[in-house]
Formats: C-alpha cells, sequence, structure tokens
C-alpha cells in the first residue's frame, strides 16, 4: 500500500501524466469557463458601446514643390531668399507650435460642443443640432461644466445646470440676447427661415459645453501626430477626433494657415524692398522737379539754345563721375544696413533690409542666404525650445562664426567701395576745375543739366528695381502645397464585435488563471489515488461518503452495504500495515476537527470485535470528548478522572458495546487536559489494556489544533491520520509528513474519509461507499459540526 515517487534519473522529459494536474484544474473550476468569458463579454459589450468612438483623419503636405520658373528662382535668390522651409523636423515643429494651432483654431468657432443624451450613450454632434450658442461672457467657474437645454416650443427654451452643487433652471427665448450673473448668451434657433422647426426635438435631451480658451488648442497639439515619409519632402498629418468632419476641417485649415506662413516672411521682403524704393523714387522725382524748373529759368534768363561741343564733353564727365560717386555712396549705405542687420542680434528680421549687392559674387548670395536661413531657424526653435537647449547653442555658435566671415567680408567690400569712390572722386573735380574755366553763363547752364541728367539716371535706375520687384512679388507663390485633402483614415480602437470577442477570450484567460490558482491554493484530493500520488505516506484505502438516507436504511448494520465493505478493506489493510510482532494499539486523529476520525474509530474498532477479536475504544480527546455522545453513553468514571487521580484503575467504568468490544470514555472534561496526557497514568492505562485485549483503539484531539495526539504517537503502535476529502490538499500533507519526520513512528498511514460516490466508485467498481463525520470543536477554534448524524 505504500506509495513511493519514481526518483530514477531515465525518467521522460514529458510526460501525459505531467498534464493531468491541468485537466483536474480544468474539471474543477468548469463552471469559470462559463461565468468568467460570458460576464467579460457583457462588459466588453457595454464598454465598447459607451465608449466614444474615436477617428483619424489624414492630409498630407508637400513641404517643398520646386514648382518655379527659373527667372523666379533667380530674383527670389537676389532678395536672399534660398529655400528656409528645406528642414523637415523644423517645419514639423512650426506645424505642431502652440502659436499655429491657436492662430488656425481661432478661424474656427468650436468654442462650444453639443451633445445629445440618450439613455445608454452621450453622442457628441457637429453642426447638426437644431440649435447654435453664440457665448458672450461665462462664469469662469461654468467653463467644462454641462449646461442641459431642452425645447419647450419654436419660441422658448429651459436651460439647466449646476454652480456651486445647486441647480439653477431658467428659460430664454430663441434669438434673444441674454444677459445674466453667470453667462451672457445668445442662443439661435436653426431651421427654415428665421423659425424653428419643431419635431422630435421637444423630446430630445440636448446638453452643450463651453471649453476654455486653449481648450482645443491642447487637444488638438495632443492628438495631432506629423509623419515625414522616408526620402521625401511629404508630410502626413494625421489627426484623432470623435467627429470625423471636425478633425478634416481642423486639418484643412491648419495646412492652409502653414502654406500662408511660409510665404508670409516673403511678402515682408518684399514689401520692405518697395518701401525703400518708393522712398527713394519720392526724394527723386522731387529733385528732378526742381532741377527741371531751374533748368527753363537758367535758358531763359540767359537766352541760351546750346553749348559748344568742349564745354558738353566737360560736362557729361563730371556728370558720369558723379552719377558714379552716387551710386557707390547708395551701395555704402547699403552696405552699413546690412552691417547693422548682420550685428543686431535681437532683430527678428529674416532677410536683408534691401538687395543692392552684386548678382555675380557667388559667396556673398550664398553666405546671405545661409545667415538668413540661420536666423530663421534660430526665431523658430527659440520658440519651440527652452533657453540652454543644446541644439540651439549650437546654432548660436555657428551663427556667431558666419556674422565674424561676413563682417570680414563687408569690412574688404567697404574698403574697395571708397577706394573707388575717392578714385571718382577725383573725376568729378578734374572735370569741375575744367568746368570752371568755361565762361560762367555756360558754366552754369552746364551744371544744371548736369545735375538733371545725374537724377533723371538715378530716377531710371529706381524704377528698373521697382519694376524687378514687383515681378519677384508675383513671383512668390508658396513652395508648400497640399497634394491630399484632408480625409478619415480609420476608426481608433475595435469595433462593438471585436471588443467583445476580445473580452470573451481575456474572459477564457482569466478563468484558466483563477481555475490553475483555486487548484494550487483549494483544491483537495478526491480520491485515494490521487492522494497517493502526492505523499510518500502509505494510503490505507478511503470510505466513501453516504448520506443520512442511507444511513436510516441501514447501510450501517447490514454486512453488505457499501460502507461495512468499505470498512473491512480498511481492516485488511490495517491488519497488513501492523502485522509481525506486538502490534496493538491504534491511534486515530486528524489534522483539523470534522474530518470523521471518532466515526472511524469507532467503526474500525466494531468492525475488528466482529471478527472475532476482543477490541476496546478509548476516548483520549479530553477537550472535546464525542465517543459517549456518538454511542450515547454516560461519561462518568472515565479516563480523565483515573489520570487525574481521582480514582484507581479498578474504578475505571469500562462500557461493554456488545461482543468483544468496549469502551472507555474520556470522563468529565478537565482543567488541565494537555497536562493529563503527560501522566505516567497515561502509559499504565495503555500497557493494562495491551495485555487484556487483542486490540486498543483510541480517539485523540486533531493534532493540527493540540499537541495531545502526537504526544499520544510515541506510546502507540501504529499511528492512523483521518483526512477528509473537503479539507485534505497539499498544505495538510506537508504539515503530517513534517509530523511523521520528527516523530519514530513504528507503523503510520493515511485513511480519506468522505470521498464521494462517483469517485470511489470508479476506484472501486461497484462497491461505492463512504461516509464523512465531523462535530463541533469549541475553545475558539471554530470547529463546525457537519449535517451528517452519529448513530
Amino acid at each position: 500500500m505504500n506509495s513511493t515517487k519514481p526518483n530514477t534519473t531515465e525518467e521522460k522529459l514529458f510526460s501525459l501524466n505531467d498534464l493531468k494536474w491541468i485537466w483536474s484544474a480544468i474539471a474543477n473550476g468548469w463552471y469559470l469557463f462559463i461565468i468568467c468569458p460570458v460576464v467579460l463579454g457583457l462588459v466588453g459589450f457595454f464598454y465598447s458601446y459607451k465608449t466614444t468612438p474615436q477617428f483619424v483623419s489624414k492630409i498630407e503636405v508637400l513641404v517643398k514643390s520646386n514648382e518655379v520658373y527659373d527667372y523666379q528662382q533667380s530674383l527670389r535668390s537676389n532678395i536672399g531668399y534660398n529655400g528656409l522651409n528645406s528642414d523637415i523636423p523644423n517645419q514639423i515643429r512650426v506645424i505642431k507650435s502652440f502659436d499655429l494651432v491657436e492662430r488656425t483654431l481661432s478661424k474656427l468657432n468650436f468654442d462650444v460642443s453639443y451633445f445629445i443624451i440618450g439613455r445608454l450613450v452621450t453622442k457628441e454632434y457637429f453642426k447638426d443640432t437644431p440649435f447654435k450658442v453664440d457665448v458672450f461672457y461665462l462664469d469662469k467657474r461654468l467653463y467644462e461644466s454641462p449646461f442641459e437645454f431642452k425645447i419647450l416650443d419654436d419660441k422658448n427654451y429651459e436651460l439647466s445646470y449646476f454652480k456651486s452643487g445647486d441647480k439653477i433652471v431658467a428659460q430664454h427665448l430663441f434669438d434673444e440676447y441674454v444677459q445674466t450673473n453667470d453667462y451672457a448668451f445668445n442662443v439661435h434657433s436653426k431651421g427654415e427661415g428665421d423659425r424653428f422647426v419643431i419635431g422630435h426635438e421637444e423630446n430630445t435631451h440636448y446638453q452643450f459645453i463651453i471649453h476654455k480658451e486653449n481648450y482645443w488648442v491642447n487637444k488638438v497639439m495632443s492628438n495631432l501626430q506629423i509623419v515625414n515619409i522616408p526620402n521625401t519632402s511629404i508630410l502626413q498629418l494625421m489627426l484623432t477626433d470623435e467627429i470625423p468632419r471636425r478633425a478634416q476641417i481642423i486639418l484643412d485649415t491648419l495646412a492652409n494657415e502653414y502654406i500662408y506662413y511660409t510665404v508670409e516672411n516673403d511678402f515682408k521682403i518684399n514689401e520692405n524692398s518697395l518701401n525703400y524704393i518708393n522712398t527713394q523714387l519720392g526724394e527723386v522725382v522731387g529733385i528732378l522737379d526742381s532741377i527741371e524748373l531751374e533748368v527753363e529759368q537758367v535758358r531763359d534768363t540767359n537766352n541760351i539754345l546750346n553749348l559748344k561741343l568742349e564745354s558738353s564733353a566737360y560736362f557729361s564727365g563730371m556728370m558720369e563721375a558723379e552719377m558714379k560717386e552716387k551710386k557707390l555712396e547708395l551701395q555704402l549705405k547699403s552696405m552699413f544696413k546690412l552691417m547693422e542687420y548682420i550685428t543686431d542680434e535681437s532683430s527678428e528680421n529674416i532677410q536683408p533690409p534691401s538687395f543692392y549687392m552684386s548678382d555675380n559674387d557667388p559667396y556673398w548670395n550664398s553666405a546671405l542666404s545661409k545667415f538668413a536661413e540661420l536666423r530663421m531657424d534660430k526665431i523658430e526653435m527659440e520658440y519651440i525650445v527652452k533657453e540652454g537647449h543644446q541644439g540651439l547653442g549650437q546654432l548660436y555658435i555657428e551663427m556667431e562664426l558666419l556674422r565674424k566671415d561676413m563682417l570680414e567680408y563687408i569690412k574688404n567690400v567697404n574698403e574697395g567701395l571708397v577706394n573707388q569712390l575717392e578714385q571718382v572722386k577725383s573725376q568729378r573735380l578734374f572735370y569741375m576745375g575744367m568746368v570752371k574755366k568755361l565762361p560762367r553763363m555756360e558754366r552754369e547752364v552746364l551744371a544744371v543739366d548736369r545735375r538733371l541728367q545725374v537724377n533723371e539716371m538715378l530716377y531710371m535706375f529706381l524704377l528698373e528695381k521697382r519694376a524687378t520687384t514687383y515681378i519677384t512679388r508675383s513671383g512668390i507663390v508658396p513652395q508648400t502645397k497640399v497634394i491630399e485633402k484632408a480625409r478619415k483614415l480609420s476608426r481608433v480602437g475595435r469595433k462593438i464585435n471585436d471588443s467583445v470577442v476580445l473580452f470573451v477570450l481575456f474572459g477564457m484567460g482569466l478563468a484558466f488563471a483563477l481555475a490553475m490558482l483555486k487548484y494550487l491554493l483549494f483544491h483537495t484530493f478526491g480520491s485515494s489515488k490521487e492522494l497517493a500520488s502526492e505523499t510518500d505516506l502509505p494510503v490505507l484505502g478511503s470510505i466513501p461518503l453516504v448520506t443520512e438516507r442511507e444511513i436510516l436504511d441501514g447501510a450501517l448494520t447490514s454486512s453488505k452495504s457499501n460502507i461495512m465493505e468499505a470498512f473491512r478493506g480498511l481492516r485488511t489493510a490495517l491488519s497488513y500495515m501492523s502485522s509481525g510482532g506486538d502490534s496493538k494499539v491504534f491511534m486515530l486523529t486528524s489534522i483539523h476537527p470534522g474530518e470523521g476520525k471518532t466515526f472511524l474509530s469507532y467503526n474500525v474498532a466494531s468492525i475488528y470485535a466482529k471478527s472475532g477479536k476482543k477490541v476496546i475504544l478509548v476516548d483520549f480527546d479530553l477537550h472535546k470528548p464525542r465517543v459517549h455522545k456518538l454511542l450515547e453513553l454516560s461519561n462518568e468514571n472515565g479516563g480523565s478522572s483515573y489520570f487525574s487521580g481521582n480514582i484507581t484503575v479498578d474504578k475505571l467504568k469500562v462500557h461493554h458495546l456488545e461482543n468483544n468490544l468496549d469502551v472507555i470514555t474520556s470522563g468529565i472534561v478537565p482543567p488541565n487536559a494537555s497536562e493529563l496526557v503527560l501522566s505516567d497514568k497515561v502509559k499504565e492505562l495503555l500497557s493494562k489494556l495491551r495485555n487484556e485485549y487483542d486490540f486498543v483503539f483510541i480517539d485523540t484531539p486533531p493534532i493540527g489544533y493540540i499537541s495531545d495526539g502526537i504526544v499520544l504517537m510515541n506510546l502507540v503502535d501504529n499511528s492512523i491520520f483521518v483526512m477528509n476529502a473537503k479539507k485534505a490538499n497539499k498544505k495538510g500533507i506537508k504539515f503530517l509528513e513534517e509530523v511523521v519526520s520528527k516523530s519514530n513512528l513504528k507503523h503510520k498511514g493515511v485513511v480519506l474519509n468522505g470521498v464521494k460516490q462517483n469517485r470511489w466508485k470508479y476506484m472501486y467498481g461497484k462497491y461505492g461507499y463512504g461516509y464523512g463525520y465531523g462535530y463541533g470543536y469549541g475553545y475558539g477554534y471554530g470547529y463546525g459540526q457537519s449535517n451528517d448524524k452519529p448513530t
């Protein structure tokens, strides 16, 4: 009967037996595989039904299209614009910047969100409600608070809301300005003409919420995703929102605002250039008007019709020198303005103030475009990142190095211009000296005429530059364009059916986990075979569970009954265990109360007595004795009276129940029961009974709560541990194995009581018996009594 575990090194790496406990766990928790999926499936359905669906809308923007003509690109280069929006990461940061998003939403009226309240779900509507709320003022405590809205008729509506815990209800007229201490509204009705169309709206429960100033800005910035398609300059802008149409409107507007942002600097540069040229033209026109008047006056006064050819040559040379001198001075003036543009670090002007530079100087055009690009990046990064950012610091260093190179270059250019100016001035002074030798009247005429021609040439030069600037303005077209308009892309999350399936699968997994946990923590052994597979202790047999009706029908008195056959089988197992030597004394105990040890003690003793052996049953449970109640015997002059010295062994009352079966009850419950068990009189009594009877059976308290049974183990020949199928678990087996390892027991074994009939029949064929018996145990241990009645 001894069950041993295999301990060989040649075991199979995997066996189907290894999965038996998993199958047992699933079988024991079968109801979990019904409850969990059904409950979680319903949870998934209601969760999906009540959760507001989210949708993703998408728009695609081409950052740099290069859709300009060659001459337009040349004109753009002349004013220093050269690919400022080609840095994709910076452009992504610009699009997601607070200012650009705020500017976008300022063009849209999303301050109020409208809802329809259903029985289970509150759904938001966009431009589909029969009314519109214009907000002029709102108490700051009411932002993001719901206003309940009810349509009374085609002229009146009712408004209700909570403020400081109090509900406020008010009625107003449609299309009428209303002002209170809490709000100032004008609710417009929507319908045919100016009348509100009444229908089912009267029974519809509406609600609206007024948002704070930055509510939508923060929401869009948090839900906006921008992705750069690899190896292209195309950006995908994706926005998640409850209403796809609203998201598409936001994306379209945001794209338009970004496109305008990309050309905004171009128009500012062009406007600055035109203003400068027009200012210069105004001054030159004024000078020309005064000179022309002066020329006419001189000619009329002196009656001069023509000058000599030589005099004209001198004046032409002096005039040409003066023209060159003015151009050089204008270039120097432009260079000084460029120096101010480069050295002024606090300026936010991206482009230089003018364009009076050589178009044939590749270094200067490249450096100036690069500096403008770095300044634009600096302005964008200062807005996006914090002070001390590593990338911003690197940008400062790069700008400073380029600034030094450009200033050095401007210094060299200025020196060259100054040298040229000195030479031109020398030429002008030479011709001026020659002109002075002419007659005074001729000099006056030629001087006025020369001034007129110089300013006319300057006027033509400025007109040419203004025409160039206007042509450049017409060539300013957005290099950024929308290549795919905003459209709904997909739904975020799962549909209701998908969510239900997911929750059901999760329920199956949860059921499996709970079944495994239940098996590991609360599983009890339902058969002797299952018990034997978990312990090295000998399993002597099992006693099936029988009902009270079966007991009344004679299950404990009929020799052919299942229960009696089970006890005879247990007697055979005990005989094998105790065979050989003087093995007469049997102790029956259990870990917990209510496992049926008293019932087994009596019935095993009785079955031995029926075999012709002289047997005695002794109740050693001095804490909560049960034998005398089970057998309906008096409890006077029992074991406790003898152990305490109140009576002698001759006065110890022995009850004769039937042929060959005697019983000694526990006696009156003493105050020091555990100390009496340690008395030498216990050994004397057992020695006396060993000599007078063939077999001695003693019933002890549960060893899991009281140590009396552990003390008595050293005085008996056979220790039998009774485990009830409702309480027999791995923890109990481990406890018994620890007790056995610490005690020097001659013979020991385990009996499983209360096995269900189907389990017992499976193990023993048609002979299915069993009786589970429990009783109450006091002294604060909480021992419960079973529904099975003793006999």
